[in-house]
């Protein structure tokens, strides 16, 4: 099977094309994880330390454990 993710776009998106007047059914929607753009969930930590070698992914904390003034960086 494929993830919910992946394929719930895509049968939307076909479902639209083949018949544009039929309801598709958008119940695999509430599946979807929302995007985790501030880095916080374990899956978006995990993804981050595999790719850039930290769980700190806008790199806002300083070693002394304060939050950097990204405004001036």
């Amino acid at each position: 099977m494929i993830d919910e993710e992946g394929s719930c776009g895509w049968n939307l998106a076909m479902t639209f094309i083949l018949s544009p007047t039929f309801e598709p059914d958008r119940s695999c929607l509430k599946k979807i994880l929302p995007l985790d753009f501030a880095g916080t969930t374990m899956k978006s930590k995990q993804s981050a330390i595999q790719l850039f070698g930290t769980d700190n992914i806008w790199d806002t904390i300083n070693t002394n454990g304060t939050i950097k003034n990204i405004a001036i960086i």
